[in-house]
C-alpha cells in the first residue's frame, strides 16, 4: 500500500503537503479550549503571571493581537499566522543541520517527510506554541553541532 508513495516525485509530495498545510491552517473554523484560555489571557494583559509575562510565544501572541486590533481584524486566522512563521523557521534551520551534518544526504526527502507528519498539522492547529518549542529545541541542537564540529576541527 505504502509502495505507491515512492513512485510519486518528493517535490509533489511537499508541494501538496505545504497545499494541505495552509488549507488546514486557513480554512479549519475552530480551536481547542486551550486556545480559547489563551486568547482569554492575551486580550487580559493585566492578569499575566511572571511566568506568562516572560513567556515568548505569548508576548508574540500579545503583539499578534495588537496589530489584529489596529486593523479590526477579528479572525482567528491571524494567530495562526504565526505557526507560519515558527514552522518555516523550523523547516529552515532544519535545512541548516543537514547540510552541516549529513553534506550528502538529499534534502528534499528528509523536509517531505518531516512536513507531512500528523504532528506538525496538529501543531499547526493549536495556539499553544508547541512549534516554538520545536523550532527553539532545533536550534539549540544546531549550535551544539555547531559548536561540537568546531571543537572537533580545532583540536
Amino acid at each position: 500500500m505504502f509502495r505507491i508513495l515512492t513512485k510519486i516525485p518528493y517535490f509533489f509530495l511537499l508541494a501538496c503537503s505545504f497545499i494541505l498545510l495552509f488549507l488546514t491552517a486557513f480554512l479549519f473554523p475552530f480551536g481547542t479550549e486551550s486556545d480559547s484560555q489563551i486568547l482569554n489571557l492575551i486580550a487580559d494583559k493585566d492578569s499575566w503571571s511572571f511566568r506568562d509575562s516572560i513567556n515568548v510565544h505569548n508576548i508574540f501572541l500579545y503583539f499578534v493581537n495588537l496589530v489584529l486590533d489596529f486593523y479590526k481584524i477579528r479572525s482567528f486566522y491571524g494567530y495562526r499566522l504565526l505557526n507560519l512563521i515558527y514552522f518555516s523557521l523550523l523547516i529552515f534551520t532544519l535545512y541548516k543541520i543537514i547540510k552541516l551534518q549529513f553534506y550528502d544526504l538529499k534534502i528534499i526527502p528528509v523536509l517531505t517527510a518531516i512536513t507531512c507528519t500528523g504532528v506538525i498539522f496538529i501543531s499547526f492547529l493549536s495556539l499553544q506554541g508547541f512549534l516554538f518549542i520545536g523550532f527553539i529545541s532545533v536550534i539549540i541542537f544546531y549550535f551544539q553541532i555547531l559548536y561540537i564540529s568546531h571543537y572537533l576541527c580545532h583540536s
